[in-house]
């Protein structure tokens, strides 16, 4: 993993309209970049939005693992495999990590960019939703974990606000869907970054989570591949 900090002159009208007094300010950014060639570099993988009983777990095929992508990618880097049968038609599949090294208690606006390995088409259609237009990348950052609480329907439920399907929620920004072009089910790389401006605050030490996962409406089976994260965190 590597982090580079540095300062750049806000520019972008988009950012600009953040506050009134950052205008023509020089202001600091950290990088956090993660390409996962030889180990999961502190992400972890979880799960929301499935049942509490454990029996039923089995049919919803979860399972991750740092591997090879697909072979008919070049250059056939590694990465972080996360898969999942969407019975709930809400499953929440995602990694999280904590940031640590940022200035304590300020507030930063992130950007995320992620580069995945998807094989399937944006115009496909699937049961409940399509598997590639129904599928929904999504990135956040928030003081807490992100766990599991036991919802009063007997489901594992996110902690944090991640938002239903294409709406983000509080704690988390969209970044886009997973649909890839073409109508061929071969594995491609995409990336995907958020347009709308997502702020979050550190704690007292200027630690953050972080999470990026896929929120999911399409009542298949999803497997994806994720070859690197960047998460840019610049004060406001």
């Amino acid at each position: 993993m590597k982090v580079q900090t540095f300062f750049s002159l806000l520019a972008l009208t988009s950012m600009l309209a953040c506050s009134d007094n950052i205008k023509n300010n020089t202001l600091p950014q950290t990088t956090f970049l993660y390409n996962f060639e030889s180990d999961m570099e502190g992400w972890k993988v979880a799960y929301s939005d499935y049942p509490v009983d454990s029996t039923q777990h089995s049919i919803y095929e979860l399972d991750k693992k740092h591997t090879s992508l697909p072979t008919n990618l070049t250059p056939n880097t590694k990465g972080i495999m996360v898969t999942g049968h969407n019975r709930s038609d809400d499953l929440f599949m995602y990694l999280k990590r904590q940031l640590i090294g940022l200035k304590p208690n300020q507030t930063y606006q992130f950007s995320f960019k992620v580069t995945l390995a998807s094989q399937y088409p944006l115009n496909s259609v699937g049961i409940g939703g399509s598997p590639g237009a129904s599928v929904y990348l999504k990135g956040g950052a928030n003081q807490e974990e992100p766990t599991n609480k036991v919802a009063t329907d007997n489901f594992l439920r996110n902690t944090w606000d991640i938002g239903s399907q294409s709406n983000a929620g509080s704690n988390t920004v969209l970044l886009g869907t997973i649909g890839i072009d073409g109508d061929e089910v071969v594995y491609k790389r995409i990336q995907r970054s958020n347009t709308a401006k997502f702020t979050a605050k550190t704690d007292a030490n200027g630690k953050i989570w972080v999470c990026v996962g896929t929120d999911s409406g399409y009542e298949g089976k999803t497997t994806l591949y994720y070859d690197s994260i960047e998460i840019i965190a610049q004060e406001i």
